[in-house]
Formats: C-alpha cells, structure tokens, sequence
C-alpha cells in the first residue's frame, strides 16, 4: 500500500470516528419499544383470576385504564394485564438492547399497599413448556407506589423471583435473569389483601435502549482501529520485506533476493540443470559520466524491464519461473531451471538483441551493449559458487572484446582454477613477506634529474616469481588480498626511509606509491598511516599516494572525505593511468588531486602522423594546466616521445628511455651520482631490473 494511500485511510478513519461519535450522542442509535401504543399491534389482556369482576380496560390513545372489583381477596390475588409480544411463546422479543424502562401510572385500591410488579416473561426452550405458563421465567420489577409522575426503570434492576426458582429447582445457570426472548410482559399489583375497587391507569410503559451501547461502540470502534493497524502493519512489513528483496530503482530482485529464490529452489531438493546468466552492461561507466546519472538512471531501468517483460514472454515456456534481479549497478543476473542447451542459446541470443536494441531519452539516441557469463550446473552448487562461475564466464567474455558471452565450461574452469591456486599462493607469499620493491625513476622534464620514484613490487614466492604485478595484483583484489600487499609496501617503503633518515639523502625526492580502491574505502586507512607516520618518524610530504582513474568513477562523499584526510596528513595524491577511465573532465575539479600521471597507451602509440593521438595528450596536459596540477607522462622510449612530450609543457616522465625501474642499491649509486648523498655502504652497483 503506498504512503499515500495509508495517510488517506487513517484521515477516513479518524472521520468516521468523529461522525460515529457525533451521531451516537445524537441519539441516533437510541431505540425504543411503545407497549402501549396501537401500531404496534400488541395484544393487550386482563389477568385472568377466578372470580375476578373486571368492570372495564380500555386505551385512549397510550392510556390503558383497567378497574377490578375484588369480593374474595383470598382467591382473587391479582388485578393487572399482559401485553402479548408474539402469537408463538416460543419467539419472543429480544429486551437485552434495552437499558431501562419508561414507566407511569396512578394505582388507587382500598388498601394501604399499593405497589406493583412488572414481569418480563422469557421463554426458554431448555425448561419451558407451552402447556405450562408457570414455567415461563419470571424477571420482575418490584415498583413504588405509582403516583401519576413518569419513572424510569434501570433494567440491571431486574431480578428472578426466587419462588419462581425454588418451585422449578433451576441450577446456577437457569436462575440468572435472561430477557433473550421476551414473549409477554405482566404488570400488575404487588398484592390483594382487601375487598374492593382496584383502579390502574397506565399511562407509558416503554423500553428504550440503544441498538449499540456507548461501550459496545467504543469495542467496535477500537477493533476497527486494530484491525486497520494490522492491516497497515502488515502491509509495511510486506513492503518491507519486498524492499529488503527489491532494488529500488528497478524493482527486480537484489542480491538477498536472488540468493532467498536460490535457496527455496535448493531445498525444493529439485537440482536439475541450474542456469544463470550474469549480465554485465559494457563501457555504463562511460555513459553514466558523460551523459549524468539521470541518463544513466534511464538505461538501467530500460535495460531492466526489457529483460523483464522477455521473461515474461518466455515464461509460458519454462516449467518453473526464471529468477531475475540487479546485482550490482550496471550487473544483472538471471537464474533459470530446466533449460537445455538450445534454449540457453536461444535466451542468450535474445538478451542481446535486446539489450543492444536503441532507446531514446531526451532526443539522444542511446545504445548500450553487454558481457554475459553463462554458467550451469546439475549439482547442489552454493549461490557463490554459480555466481563465480558466471562471474569469471563474464570476465573472459569482456576480456575478448566484450559486446559476446562466454559459457562456463572445461577452459573457464581452468582459468578459474588458475586464479583460485595464483590466490592461495599470493597468501602464502603474503604470510612470509615475500616480496621485492623496485623504484622506477621519474624525470624532469627540462633538467633531466630525477625528482621522484614510482614505487613498483615484484613477487619473490618460488611458485609463482615468474608471474608480474599486472598479473597478480587483479587476482589480489578479486580474493580480497590487495589491502595486505598495499600495506606492506607503504610500511616497507616508510621503513626504508627511516633507515637512511640521518644522512636525509632523499629529502628532495617524493615516493609514489600505488595503492588500491579499496583503500579508499577503509575508513581506517587514514588512522594506520597517521601513525606510521609517527612511528617511523617519515615526512608525509616525500610520499605521493596514486590512484587509478577508474577509481574515482564512481564514489560517493566517503571516498572523498578520505582523500582529505589523507591530503590533511600531508601526502599528495596522484590520479593514475589518466585518460582509461572516462572520467568526464568536468568531474575533475570535485576530487582533490594534485598529479595527473598520462597513461602509456596514449604515449607508446603516439605518431605524429596520427594526430588524434597528439590531440589527446595535448588536452590531458591543458586540462591539467587550467586545475594547476602536475604531469606526468608514463611508458616514454624514445627520445622523439620525450622531446614531444618537454615541447606540449608535460612536467616530468618516466620511461625507459631514461631508465628502467632500480633496486634499491642502484638508486641509491645512481642518486649518488647526481647527489653524492648516498652512504658508502649504499654505493654498490645494482643491475637494472
């Protein structure tokens, strides 16, 4: 039920509360009985007495006049009437709505007492009989003298008349007052004890009550409002529990909710032939960035109700429905049971003519394309485990071009297995500090002196020394290994500088040190620094912290707050491999930077017959001048490249052209060369690696 329509339903029911109020103290559920008055119907009859004179009863209008001429006061014991409510004994009237009676009368007899009765005579099919009158319950009023002035009657006064009782032997149950089925009521004198004219005139004799007592209203009331609050709570527990299964965005399912639909499926104990395809939207960063997340917003949710409603077209075909939900911001997954082979080709074909299809938001005609992993399993898989089959089924599929999809099978396995045996030997190589820091120079430009060093690592565990960083740094940040390895080589280089603190021979020379994404969102990175800081007692200022470009894409005010922290503490921060990420340039100035380092790509194929090439590195390097930032240019090998690049303004550059990355002793003989600062013992010569 949505807000709106909550809020409209407490306001028509705190309405209706105040109307029902309004007209219950109106009277409107007041009710009353006339016993006396003709339209009623009612049948009116003089007790009958043996050898009673009953010299006259009549009505005018609602006055009943009734005079009894008792000889014999002995055996004439009662001068009344009875008003006959029903033809059958057996239905009766039921009194319990009402709560009191109307009652006025003038009682002249030649004795001094000069009471009344009023019996309301309930017919009770447990122990009345219709043969026998006595049987029929006697509950009474037992009335003042009546001297002409209206009296009301509560009707809790009514009670049983214990002769009545005693003379049927009623149990607990049966003696209790019961006006459930009223078929006559008696009113008549209390007693006769002399001879004489007994005159009774009547004037009212009414019931009033209510249909619904104040009390009853208010219980109804109060249940209403009950069952409207389990209603409303129920139904934002089910919004809730929706929500915590939904994406908000596209309404699909989420992780939880793929992973709830999985786990019924499984304990169904139904694994036949599981398929999942994991969809990944290729080069959304791009778009998300240069066309504004509303255009981005837009994509997804087309891209996801396109997927839905071709499920839902497909569906009639499946023997169980698909699972389908958005798994991460520009990530899909869809789980299917009992699909063979050619409709997994089939479905596959489909979703990428769907998703590749043109959609139109604001006069702009976009299209987007999409990486899909395929994985499929007949045995009790987790939900992880056929995730990361499709996931690494993705991964392969964007690495071959991306815009295809990849079946998870004997060769993906493989690669799989590669990663998981790289992973685990990464581990080992973490446990025993296995690992080697080479420093690659960065010149600058116009001296040509060395002005900084970009920190690089190299793995030194048996296993797996042949394996390079671009390798094995992807695999540590999929098994979650990288924040080991990044804290290792800020400490190692932090320990370094200590080391050779006393003689400051590094006091001009700035360390870049790369570091991972997932630094950026530790929010106790900043604090294990600060004091690192202390503890090694290094100058925050000699170390630069980069960061690739691809980063920063997407971040939110977390990631930005410990970017400032870190620029607080007193290291600067360089974006890293600039130009790969498509971040738009407009972002640029919203992430505190001080380095914009070009990546090699654009400098390694730069041809000055190729001017889009030359163009692109003329933008990067005015772009950074109009922020003010540094550049830097990476992968530079020739000496054209280099007198290009001093020619456009760029700053610094690194490169083989000057040099490759140096161990720590040839950095420190070749700084000793420039500087003569390097200690003695350090001046060794080191082969460049």
């Amino acid at each position: 039920m949505p807000k709106s329509a909550e809020i409209k339903t407490l306001i028509v029911l705190i309405v209706f509360t105040f109307m029902t109020v309004i007209v219950y103290s109106m009277g409107s559920f007041n009710t009353t009985l006339d016993l006396l008055d003709p339209e009623e119907g009612f049948m009116i009859i003089p007790i009958q007495n043996q050898g009673a004179a009953i010299r006259k009863i009549h009505s005018k209008t609602h006055r009943l006049e009734l005079i009894c001429h008792i000889e014999d006061p002995y055996s004439e014991r009662f001068c009344g009437f009875t008003v006959m409510l029903s033809n059958d004994m057996r239905h009766g009237r039921d009194f319990s709505h009402f709560q009191k009676i109307r009652f006025q009368a003038t009682y002249n007899t030649p004795q001094v007492e000069k009471g009344m009765r009023i019996y309301l005579r309930n017919f009770n099919p447990d122990y009345s009989r219709l043969n026998d009158p006595v049987t029929i319950k006697f509950n009474s009023f037992l009335l003042p003298p009546p001297d002409g002035r209206p009296l009301t009657i509560p009707m809790n006064l009514l009670q049983v008349e214990t002769w009545w009782i005693a003379k049927l032997n009623m149990n607990l149950e049966h003696a209790k007052v019961e006006v459930n089925n009223v078929s006559m009521v008696e009113v008549l004198s209390n007693t006769i004890s002399s001879a004489g004219d007994y005159h009774m005139a009547v004037d009212q004799l009414t019931f009033q009550g209510e249909l619904i007592s104040g009390f009853n209203l208010a219980k109804i009331l109060l249940a209403i409002w009950f069952v409207t609050a389990i209603v409303l709570l129920n139904s934002n527990r089910l919004k809730l529990q929706k929500a915590i299964i939904s994406d908000p965005m596209t309404g699909a399912l989420n992780r939880r909710g793929l992973l709830h639909y999985f786990e019924q499926m499984k304990s169904s104990g139904d694994y036949k032939v599981t398929t999942a395809f994991y969809i990944n939207l290729d080069n959304f960063k791009q778009i998300n960035d240069s066309l504004g997340h509303q255009t981005g917003d837009y994509i997804l949710k087309c891209i996801s109700q396109r997927i839905q409603a071709l499920l839902t077209e497909y569906e009639p075909d499946l023997l169980t429905r698909p699972a389908f939900g958005r798994f991460s911001s520009d990530e899909y997954l869809i789980i299917f049971h009992h699909l063979n082979q050619e409709q997994v080709c089939w479905m596959d074909n489909r979703l990428h003519q769907t998703i590749n299809e043109p959609m139109r938001y604001e006069q702009m005609d976009l299209q987007v394309y999409a990486s899909i992993g395929i994985a499929a399993t007949n045995k009790p898989d987790t939900f992880d485990e056929l995730f990361a089959k499709t996931d690494t089924a993705m991964r392969i599929a964007k690495q071959s071009g991306k815009n295809q999809s990849r079946m998870f099978d004997s060769e993906v396995y493989a690669i799989r297995q590669e990663r998981i045996k790289l992973a685990a030997d990464l581990r080992q190589a973490i446990n025993q500090e296995a690992f080697e820091l080479f420093y690659m120079p960065i010149f600058a430009s116009d001296t040509l002196k060395i002005t900084a060093v970009e920190a690089l690592i190299r793995c030194n565990y048996a296993p797996i020394k042949h394996i390079g960083p671009e390798i094995f740094i992807p695999v540590a940040e999929e098994y979650d290994l990288i924040q080991s390895i990044d804290l290792w080589v800020i400490e190692t280089i932090f320990k370094q500088l200590q080391s050779n603190r006393q003689l400051n021979q590094f006091s001009n020379l700035k360390f870049s040190i790369n570091i991972s994404a997932k630094e950026l969102y530790n929010v106790n990175f900043p604090n294990i620094l600060a004091e690192w800081i202390v503890r090694y007692d290094v100058d925050p200022t000699m170390v630069e912290l980069e960061i690739t470009e691809t980063c920063l894409v997407e971040v939110g005010d977390s990631v930005i707050n410990n970017i400032n922290r870190l620029k607080t503490l007193g290291f600067s921060i360089a974006l890293d491999d600039f130009g790969t990420g498509y971040m738009a340039f407009n972002q640029l100035n919203l992430f505190p930077v001080d380095t914009i380092k070009i990546d090699k790509s654009f400098v390694t194929s730069f041809d000055p017959a190729k001017q889009h090439r030359s163009v692109a590195i003329e933008a990067v390097l005015l772009l950074a001048e109009s922020f003010n930032l540094r550049t830097v240019a990476e992968g530079v090998e020739t000496q054209e490249q280099y007198l290009y690049l001093k020619k456009q303004k760029c700053q610094f550059f690194q490169g083989y052209f000057k040099s490759p990355p140096l161990d720590w002793q040839t950095l420190c003989q070749r700084w000793d060369q420039l500087e003569g600062a390097c200690p003695p013992e350090n001046r060794v010569l080191g082969s460049p690696v």
